[in-house]
Order: C-alpha cells, then structure tokens, then sequence
C-alpha cells in the first residue's frame, strides 16, 4: 500500500490504495486527487474506498450540462444528493470518532480503577462497640464511626422495599444505570446551568461511597458509571444492598440501619414497622434536613413520600399506606439518653481491657460489652449523692433563695478577674423572661444564668424569686471577660462526691458515681480522686493487731495525752480522755489517741503493707499518722478494702466487665478472675464484729434504720476538708467521699456522719431492696465468752454486768476476773503499798542528806505490808 502524502501538501498525480474487505479478494481502488481537494473526501476514500475520481467526474459533468435547462430536476439533483451524502457521512464519521473518542477515555479511566471483588469481601468497617448494664441496657459506646453491620437476612422486606422505594424504584431491574434519569438530570443541570440534580442509582452510590468523593465532575460521574457496571457485574443485587444499608449516613453520625434502628427505637432492625422502615428510608437524602429528632415535620413529610412510593411502585397497599401515616414517629429519646447514664464506667474500661482488648479495637468494634453496673441503682446512687450534697449546700447558704446577709470573706472582684476563683457579686435585678439574674461585681456588670444553675435551684425557682436585690452571691467566671459585654458568671461551686458500691463476694462493681451530674468524659472521682481518709482508715490499725494475736475486742488501749515532736494528736470533739478503754469502744467511738498508740505497737509498715494487701493500690506512708488516715487513697479503693473484710478475707475485682462478645459472636476470655485470700475467716469476722460496734452504738448509729446486719465506720479529715463513710452488709460493701475537689473546709459541725453517712444510707437502702440479706456468718476459730468489760478478763460465777464478747480461738482470756469486794482490796492495798513506797523514798532522800549510808542489809530490807517502815 502507498502511503498518503499528509494533507496540506498540492497533489496532482494519482495514488493507488488497496484494501482487502474480510472474504473479498483484493480490489484494487483508484482515487484521483486533486490539489486543494478537501480533507474529508480524502478521509471518506480511506475510510470507505470507493472509486471516486472527484476533480475529473465533476469537471466532465459540468461539461455536459452546460447547454442543459436550469430546471431539469434530475440533473440538478446530482450536487444536492452529493452534499447531502457528504454531510451524512461526515455525521456518521463524527459520531465514529465520538465513540471512539469516548471509548479512549473510558479505556484511560479504567486503568486504574479499584478491583470490585475484594470491596465484599474485605468489608469490615468501623463499627460501634457497646457497653451494657447487667441488665442489657445500653449505658455507653466506643466508636470511630457509630455502625452495627447487619447481614441482609437480618434485614426485614419491608425495610429492603422502603429504601429501594425511596432511591431506586427500578433497582432489582436495571444494570446499574437509570439512562432516562440521567438524561432528565442533565436537562435539569443544564437548564439551571448548574449541577443541581443527579440520577444515582444504589449501586452508583455504593461506587461513589466506597471508592469517590461527592465532587460534582464529568470525570468523577464517568469513574463512576465504570465502578457501577463493575459492582453489576461481580455483585449481586442482594450483596449491593447490603453494603449500602450498612454503609450509608442517618443523621446524629448514625451509619447503616441497624445502628439507626436503635439509635432511633430503641430497636433491632429485625423488630421495626412499615411506618419506622419508611421514616428511616427517606433519612439518607438529606441527613441533617430529614432526621426525625430536630426536624419532625420534615421527617414526616419525606415519611409520607416514601409510602407513596412504596404504594405506587407495589410494595404495599392503600390501606397500608394509610395506617402506617397515621402511626407516630415513634423517637424513644428517654432509652437512647441513658447512653449517657454512666460516663464513670469509661474510664474504668480500658484500665480493666488492657492486654485484652486494644483501645483501637475497641472503637473500631463491634465488641458487646456486658458490665456488672446495676442501672436503677446507678441512677439512686447519684440522686442519693446529689441530695446530700444539696444538704450540705443548704446548711452552708449554697441553695436559692439567696436572702441579703453578711457573706464569707471572699474577693470582691477588684482588680483583675481570674478564672477559678470566688468573687461576691452584689444581686441588681433579674429577668424571668431570659432567665437570668443581673449582678456587680467590681463595678462591672454580670448575669448568671439560672437554668444553668439547678444543684443550687433545687426548687426551680424563677430568677426573681431565687435571689433577691442585695443579696451575695459567691460566683466564678463562667468564659473569659470581653470588653463591652456582661462578665458572664456562675455560682461558685459546692462540694463534690463520689459513690462505689461493690459486691463482695463477686468483686464486680454494681454503681459508680464520680459526681454530682452525668458529664461524658468528666472527672472520675470514684477512680481518680485521692483524699485523705481519715479515721475510716482506722479499722485497718485494729485489723493488724487482731492479727498479730496481741490484741483482742476486749483488750484495753490507753486513752491519754500524746506527743510525737510537734504534732499533738487529739480525740474528735474535743472528747475528754477516757484513760483506760476496751478496742471495741475505741474503735466505735474513733477516738485518735488509742488508735496512734496502738499503730505504734504493731508497726505502722506492717498497717501500709496490709492496706496494699486488701486492694489499696496508693502508697501509704507508714508513720503514726498513718492510723488517723493521713495518706490519700481514693473511693474505689477504700470500697475493695472493705469489700475484702465483708468477703471473709478474700480480695476479689474490682472488675466492672462481666462478659464480652466479639465482632464474630465469640464470647473472649476474661483471665485473672480469681479471688485472692489476704486474711483468715476469723480475722475478718473479729474486724467485723467491731466495726459492727460502729453502727450499733458508734458514729454510725444512723444507719441502725436500715435494720440489716451493717458493718462501717466515719471519717472526717482535719478542719473538715474531707468527709466520709464506708461499710458494708453480708452482701454490699459501699463507700461515700464528699468534699471540695481544692481541698478546704465543708464548714464548721460537717462530720462524716453527718455530710456523707445519709448518702450511704440512701445508697445501701436501694442497693438491699430486692436482696435477703441474712446475718454475719460466724466462722469456726471464733469463739465467744462472757467477760469483765472493765477488765476484758472472763467473768466470774454470777458476776454481773458482763458482756458477750468474741474472740480469735488462741487469743481469749484465761483468767478470771476478780469480784468487786477482792479488787477493791486489792485496790486499797496496791494504794496503800505504793504510799508506803513513796515515802520511804522520801526518806532515803532525806537520810542521804543528812547521815551516812545504811547498810545494803538495811536498806533492802522488805518491808511488810500494812506497816509502816522507818528508818532510825
């Protein structure tokens, strides 16, 4: 084959072509070309290869007619057909090269487009891991992205039909591509002169899900036609349903419908109905416009569209359609807030899963995750502290209304403002319409907002009536001051708390409070707080002497002054010095001086290593001051150390996950659950049997209204700064802090008993309400006998006014104690023998003076009781 000059270039001389059509022979075809003859007819030759001599043929026709009439239609037809032939092909010659064009870019397009095969099988995205109460309600989630991944046979039809209704009516039919709704699309796009409107089928928006952005591109759209015959292809319709319901948006960072269904019910998606299905469906298009919560109206008003569509396109019937309109939306907003009822429990999670469970893994789920918190005692365990705190607010002038009076030596708010700290402000006027009272501080005007204040507005009072012109109010900055605005101020805040109630025969952790209100993420005093515990630290001073075996319930510990340097220990109250008295008063009555005395006895390290041993992770400093509760420890920690006692000695927990089920329904194994014995059964019940004392006629005599079998002990810090109470049942260990998180005093006459007993009052009542909790259970090594309280000695035959007491077999008194009549003899003797003492030293001081040494024959001489001994 000769080759073409390129166009351009003057041809005047034939060239020869040959082409060989598919089972022809070879033709030979001659093309005359002449010079400035045009580039198509030299494409239409190549492309077609007809024998065209075009300069010659023209020029002998034109020859021919020239003597012709001008209107002979047939020979004047000759040019108008030759146009009309040339237009035609250079049409079809263009749509070709379209094609061709297209197919070159579509060609180009695909090089690198991602395979289809592994998008189902490596599906695995990001799914919500859930936490649980005992009970199965959901108390919390960890997630990158909320998603719970349900298998299309999970999927109920109507669900399936409602979305198919809403996006894709022609989804079980078409190849990928609804054509004719492009083609309206376009129009649309091109009328607006904008891409306002596409025509996206599923399976186009499960290509543009998984593999494209939202970018609004002719590229991106024809990426996006490649991908979606693609997933035609290689998927089913079935598998394409499943990774859009399980993929796409619903509102609230809600992905796919089984997260929705919950999210929004309350409900597995296998359990909604046609008019849940349909409000759920018509979310997706609009996820922030149509979600039900803040937008009813217009989630209805799509509702109502999707039931139309479901109507027309046969999915359901008229009467259908008409009953599930007329059925609510159905929000269970209540259920899903409680999602938010035990933040605490977040931070407890990932200490308890390290080296089980990553955190990574844990957000990426989907884990279910069955803990041992109780919800309803939960709840009762915060409104148990928030009463009390609300009591403690309410003797200290913290609760509305606020009445003019003289206020606390605190700032007035002159010279700079500083975030943290307490000003007076001076009440000016309120605003019930806006909620807000109108303040001065330091000459500059402020508001506290009042529905931000309800610890300190437990009544709800309106703005005018919570404070009154003139009074004080104690208040912090709220956010920084701006200039020209309002200093935006808020009531100085009162004490905190904390609440852990623990079972302890399981370890497990059935309610945890770290504050007064619920806040994600907030501080975990429960956990983290460390505070001093003051004398509920002390059972542990008297747990160590029981064991050592020096020590028993009826011994007598020394009531007197002490002085260790400059530090000078007192009893609480200011109590007079009761001298001689047994463990079990002093410990029922937390004098300090006994309790110093006897630390100092047993060996303040030997205390500290036994607190480590029943679950207190902080350091103890062991000195002295350790039996006043000097070293800080946290809630958590005085509950597993009391919930040992309340166990027979065995530390177990404390564990907060009860069971956990991984992404593919295998439950995975929790090690370590095992209980360690740190005391004997004997040592425990002894430690109890006091701290029963507590109760019964102690510190703790308020808790005698439970009537359960209650073992406890207070505890207040120095100046009052921290409050306490901590005991347990058979059943239940519970321990109660209350203070300022910045250490300073609850305020004068605020004692354990007092600020943090009622809440624990509170909290066991609810935690025994369903419980039969039967008594103590004495072990074998325990035994009791009738004893001389005054002297702890056994009692003697009729003695009266003995006591029961209980004592470590090994331990108990052997001696009698000795009648009245003979001990006050004795007594009158032993004062008549050290009078005799007394004076013969004076005497042998005196004689020293003034004679020569006696004999030693002289000077020990005995002397005989009841006589008087003289010297010459």
């Amino acid at each position: 084959m000769r080759v073409l000059p390129p166009y351009g270039i003057n041809i005047s001389h034939r060239y020869e072509i040959y082409r060989q059509p598919a089972c022809v022979g070879s033709i030979r075809r001659v093309i005359s070309v002449k010079r400035n003859d045009g580039l198509v007819d030299l494409i239409l030759a190549f492309v077609f290869g007809e024998r065209i001599t075009l300069f010659e043929k023209n020029k002998r026709r034109n020859s021919r007619n020239r003597g012709a009439s001008p209107s002979g239609n047939r020979k004047s037809a000759h040019p108008i057909r030759t146009l009309a032939l040339r237009l035609l092909i250079i049409v079809v010659f263009l749509g070709l090269g379209a094609v061709a064009g297209l197919a070159s870019v579509f060609y180009y397009l695909s090089l690198d487009l991602p395979a289809i095969g592994p998008l189902l099988r490596g599906y695995n995205p990001p799914q919500t891991t859930r936490i649980l109460a005992n009970d199965g309600t959901l108390i919390g989630e960890l997630f990158l992205e909320r998603r719970e991944v349900v298998s299309v046979d999970r999927i109920p039809e109507v669900m399936l039909n409602a979305v198919i209704a809403a996006e894709d009516a022609d989804f079980r039919h078409h190849e990928g591509i609804d054509f004719m709704g492009i083609a309206r699309a376009t129009w649309r796009n091109v009328s607006s002169g904008e891409f306002s409107q596409g025509a996206s089928t599923i399976t186009q928006q499960v290509a543009r899900t998984f593999f494209l952005t939202r970018e609004k591109s002719i590229t991106r759209k024809l990426r996006e036609m490649l991908l979606t015959r693609r997933i035609e292809q290689e998927l089913t319709k079935d598998e394409i349903l499943f990774l859009y319901l399980n993929q796409i948006n619903f509102g609230h960072a809600r992905y796919g419908v089984g997260e929705a269904a919950r999210y929004y019910f309350d409900k597995a998606i296998g359990e909604i109905s046609l008019a849940e299905a349909a409000l759920l469906a018509g979310i997706p298009k609009g996820p922030s416009i149509y979600e039900p919560i803040n937008h009813p109206e217009k989630a209805e008003s799509r509702r109502r569209y999707v039931l139309g569509q479901m109507r027309v396109n046969g999915f359901i019937s008229k009467a259908e359609e008409v009953l599930a309109l007329a059925a609510p939306l159905g929000i269970q907003i209540t259920k899903r807030n409680r999602g938010q009822l035990v933040p605490e429990v977040m931070s407890a999670l990932f200490d308890e899963l390290n080296g089980v469970i990553s955190a990574d893994e844990l957000k990426r789920g989907r884990y279910t995750i069955r803990t041992s918190i109780d919800p309803q005692l939960q709840e009762k365990a915060r409104g148990a502290l928030v009463k009390g705190l609300t009591e403690v607010d309410a003797r200290h002038g913290r609760v509305a209304p606020f009445k003019s009076r003289k206020w606390p030596d605190v700032s007035r708010g002159k010279g700079r403002l500083v975030a943290g700290r307490v000003y007076a402000a001076e009440v000016v006027g309120a605003d019930d319409a806006q909620g807000i009272i109108h303040v001065v501080l330091g000459g500059l005007p402020g508001i506290v907002r009042a529905d931000r204040e309800e610890r300190y507005n437990p009544k709800g009072l309106p703005p005018s009536l919570m404070a009154e012109v003139g009074a004080k109010l104690k208040v912090e900055l709220a956010s920084p001051p701006q200039n020209g605005k309002s200093l935006e101020l808020k009531l100085a805040a009162g004490p905190q708390g904390a609440v852990v109630v623990l079972e302890p025969e399981s370890g497990y952790i059935l309610a945890m409070v770290g504050s007064d209100r619920a806040v994600p993420g907030g501080f975990n005093r429960a956990m983290l707080a460390k505070r001093q515990p003051g004398s509920a630290f002390k059972p542990l001073v008297y747990l160590e002497a029981l064991r050592q075996r020096k020590y028993t319930p009826a011994s007598q510990l020394d009531d007197s002054p002490e002085v260790d340097g400059e530090w000078k220990p007192k009893n609480s109250h200011g109590d007079e010095l009761k001298g001689r008295v047994s463990m079990r008063d002093a410990l029922a009555e937390s004098m300090n001086l006994p309790a110093i005395k006897l630390i100092r006895d047993v060996g303040p390290e030997n205390v500290a290593a036994l607190g480590q041993k029943l679950g207190i992770n902080s350091k103890l400093t062991p000195t002295p001051s350790l039996a006043l509760g000097t070293s800080e420890v946290s809630p958590l920690e005085m509950a597993v150390a009391y919930g040992t006692i309340a166990a027979k000695g065995v530390r177990r927990g404390p564990w907060i996950v009860r069971e956990i089920v991984g992404p593919d329904g295998r439950e995975v194994p929790l090690m370590g659950r095992i209980g360690v014995p740190v005391l004997a059964p004997e040592e425990s019940y002894a430690i109890t049997s006091l701290m029963r004392s507590v109760i019964e006629r102690g510190t703790g005599a308020q808790a005698r209204k439970l009537k359960l079998p209650l073992a406890g002990k207070t505890g207040t810090t120095d100046n009052a700064k921290d409050a306490w109470f901590v005991g347990f049942s058979p059943d239940i260990a519970t321990s109660v802090w209350v203070g300022f998180d910045e250490p300073c005093s609850l305020g004068k006459k605020e004692y354990g008993s007092k600020a943090a007993l009622p809440v624990w009052i509170d909290v066991m009542r609810e935690a025994h309400r369903n419980r039969q909790t039967a008594d103590f259970e004495m072990p074998p090594g325990i035994i009791e006998l009738e004893i001389d309280p005054q002297t702890g000695l056994l009692a003697y035959e009729g003695m009266e006014k003995t006591i029961r007491e209980i004592f470590i077999e090994g331990t108990e008194p052997t001696e009698e104690a000795l009648p009245e009549e003979v001990v006050s003899l004795d007594a009158f003797m032993l004062e008549q023998a050290e009078e005799i003492a007394d004076t013969a030293t004076d005497m042998k001081e005196t004689t020293d003076k003034d004679t020569e040494a006696l004999p030693d024959s002289v000077v020990n001489e005995p002397v005989e009781m009841g006589t008087a001994a003289t010297v010459n």
